[in-house]
């Protein structure tokens, strides 16, 4: 079984005009963390490289955490420490809000899993991200 490769206006292939633009995007822009410079020049990259193609694009722009694991941390240490304070602090008079703490903090944990919004998210810092959608009809 052969494997045909078709051949851009310059004579490179598709696999290797992809493997320039991953060498790119992993290479000279680096990691990209969600709100950051290098978020918003790999988006600007894709967006300019689509649209040298002749594709129409949009974008959708979206507020998003800075950080993908800073919520789990959060909830954790608010499970953790409605433990100690169950474990540590005498009497019942704070049973009632070390439970209602730890519920939150599950729920938070839950919410986060499923990609939803959660008590847990409006605590921490957030910014702007993009998404690129390339239109089904070309310009």
């Amino acid at each position: 079984m052969t494997t045909q490769h078709r051949t851009t206006d310059n004579g490179s292939t598709g696999a290797e005009a992809a493997l320039k633009h991953i060498e790119y995007l992993a290479g000279t822009i680096g990691p990209r963390g969600s709100t950051t410079a290098a978020e918003r020049a790999g988006h600007d990259y894709v967006r300019q490289t689509l649209e040298q193609l002749g594709c129409a694009t949009r974008v959708e722009s979206f507020a998003a955490a800075k950080s993908a694991f800073r919520p789990y941390v959060l909830a954790l240490g608010l499970l953790l420490g409605a433990e100690a304070v169950f474990w540590f602090a005498p009497g019942t008079s704070g049973l009632v809000l070390i439970a209602v703490v730890a519920l939150v903090a599950v729920i938070s944990l839950l919410l986060q899993m499923l990609g939803m919004a959660n008590p847990v998210r409006w605590l921490l810092p957030h910014g702007r991200s993009h998404n690129n959608h390339r239109d089904l009809i070309s310009a």
